[in-house]
């Protein structure tokens, strides 16, 4: 019984095992990696931080963060994620430890859920740990370490996803109050998850709805899962439909969307480290992975007739990695949405490699099963050999490749970025205090010396290109408060103070939205002048003045979130306590 025990429990030991040797490579240069979304994720995270620690709270306006600009972020960005990351890093106090640990935890999450998904597929305990350890290797999922990417989430969710799908599959019914508490996550923390998800789930609910005996029923689950899950996400649906319909928003830029997708990269050696890096991370396919998929790719069809599932996500997975690599015409759809609301087609890898890995953890355990029927013993100990070595060569590149962008301390390109300031002047001597900054325990240093103009939901006078937004914002904003004292003060507002030697204008350091209240000198003023990211300009007495701004939001808007965030709390006690509600969400 013990050894049972045991047995059960190993592969979770050597998933945890693995989720610390990655954070490991990383302590072991003991230093932060700043990646191309880090500083903007660690102003959320600051921000909320911040309101829990002074419990001084703005849903909407950015009080403390973002230059203190006031600016919409959090509200339409993962809100219920990024107070919870605030409130890890008000225990944690510093960065380095909010990225080790998190970074454990994604990892480790990622890693459980897609050996479970093998486990629900019948696939053998050590074979699902081996590929769980792979997919833990590849895609998303690393980025979060490397560069805070919150595309990790989506590969991080992802193999909860073919848990439903399995089960839908085998029982030809939805469970859908499982499938509602994936969606709201995913929705609450990152809204492209969610749409990935949606793709990744699809065309399996398609079949298995063509395939129920009871249509009805299996549509009436559907729209339950989509009602609790539009419910329960309502304070991010809500902020977003207000800000989005009343205001004049300037959108994620623009990005190439051939120069993101999927491409082959011939390993190479770190100039840091002189290690030897065959990354399979973010837009970047390892030759020896694009291989491992092919001989999964003749596996399935050689098994077809015994296997129609894995012939089925093998294609599927196959389609979407077409689509997500530059073999896919993506040039053609440059000025579509695409650009914009995708950016990177190489985030379609988040959902197909999670379902390629599970064809190939079938069809491993077919052959390896098969092998041992047929008592072709060399067979055998063949494919569980390439097993583990191709498992184990994944997880040495993935170190090489942590510990050397941790040697540096950042993403190669970040500080290329024409609108990332680390320190004063982005030299080594600026750097250097930047990185000691992320070891201390005020979170704030690192805000102050760490700086990124990203100029998502600000408002907007007109449509303009992403360069003026933030050059603009850049202008009117970072460069003004040299000028103007912030504090914040309760009921989430910012006071502004100055002094002028005569009256005049004055342009203050904030942005404005259609809900912001503006009191100057105790006056509310409603008709000022805008820069072109809605910074007003008002007039000034002679001597100290003093401004407050101010976020109103209707009352519906108010209950809405209100209501959202109290049945979220009730739903995760009801998840986590319910015994009978228990059942109903056990996808294993």
């Amino acid at each position: 019984m013990n050894y049972q025990k045991l047995a059960k429990w190993l592969p979770y030991l050597f998933l945890t095992m693995m989720a610390m040797e990655f954070v490991f490579i990383q302590m072991r240069t003991g230093r932060l990696t700043i990646g191309s979304d880090s500083i903007f994720h660690f102003n959320q995270i600051y921000e909320a931080e911040q309101q829990i620690k002074n419990r001084n709270f703005s849903y909407f306006m950015s009080i403390y963060a973002f230059h203190q600009s006031g600016r919409v972020i959090n509200a339409v960005y993962g809100p219920i994620l990024t107070y919870l990351l605030g409130a890890l890093l008000l225990v944690v106090k510093s960065w380095y430890r909010l990225q080790v640990i998190t970074s454990f935890l994604v990892y480790l999450v990622a890693g459980c859920g897609m050996y479970w998904a093998l486990k629900k597929a019948k696939v053998r305990s050590w074979i699902g740990a081996l590929i769980a350890t792979i997919y833990m290797t590849m895609g998303w999922v690393p980025r979060w370490q490397m560069g805070s990417n919150y595309s990790a989430i989506t590969g991080m969710l992802a193999p909860y996803m073919l848990l439903v799908i399995i089960k839908i599959l085998e029982e030809k019914k939805l469970p859908w109050i499982g499938l509602a508490a994936l969606m709201t996550i995913s929705v609450e923390s990152h809204l492209l998850t969610a749409l990935l998800l949606s793709l990744l789930f699809l065309p399996f609910w398609l079949y298995a709805l063509r395939k129920s005996e009871d249509q009805k029923r299996f549509i009436l689950d559907t729209a339950k899962a989509v009602a609790v899950t539009i419910i329960l996400s309502l304070q991010v649906l809500l902020p977003l439909l207000l800000i989005s319909k009343t205001n004049l928003l300037h959108m994620p830029q623009r990005m190439s969307l051939i120069a993101n997708a999927l491409h082959l990269a011939q390993p190479s050696r770190s100039i840091k480290t002189g290690l030897l890096i065959d990354s399979n991370t973010r837009d970047i396919l390892s030759r020896w992975v694009l291989l491992f998929f092919l001989l999964q790719a003749a596996a399935a069809v050689i098994l077809r007739k015994k296997q129609k599932f894995n012939l089925a996500i093998t294609a599927y997975g196959l389609l979407l990695l077409f689509i997500s690599s530059k073999l896919f015409p993506w040039q053609l759809f440059q000025t579509s949405f695409l650009s914009k609301d995708l950016q990177f087609p190489s985030r379609l890898v988040s959902i197909a490699y999670p379902l390629l890995l599970l064809g190939a953890g079938i069809s491993a355990e077919y052959l390896i099963a098969w092998a041992k029927q047929h008592d072709e013993a060399m067979l055998q100990l063949l494919l569980v050999a390439s097993l583990i070595f191709f498992t184990g060569s994944r997880v040495k590149m993935v170190n090489n490749q942590i510990y050397s962008n941790s040697g540096w301390g950042y993403m190669p390109g970040v500080k290329k970025s024409h609108t990332t300031f680390l320190g004063e002047d982005n030299d080594p001597a600026d750097f250097e205090i930047v990185q000691n900054t992320s070891h201390t325990d005020n979170p704030g240093y690192f805000i102050f010396e760490a700086q990124k103009i990203v100029p998502d939901y600000l408002a907007v006078k007109k449509k303009a290109t992403t360069k003026k937004v933030n050059y603009s914002f850049f202008n009117s904003v970072v460069l003004k408060n040299q000028g103007v004292n912030k504090t914040v003060i309760s009921g989430g507002r910012i006071k502004l103070t100055w002094t002028k030697r005569q009256a005049g204008k004055q342009q203050l350091p904030v942005v404005t939205y259609a809900q912001s209240s503006l009191t100057v000198n105790g006056k509310k003023v409603t008709n000022y002048k805008k820069s072109l990211v809605a910074c007003p300009t008002v007039l000034s007495k002679q001597g100290k003045n003093t401004a407050i701004l101010s976020f109103n939001d209707p009352c519906w808007v108010k209950a809405g979130i209100a209501l959202s965030l109290l049945l979220n709390i009730l739903a995760a006690i009801w998840l986590i306590f319910g015994k009978r509600l228990a059942s109903k969400v056990e996808f294993r």
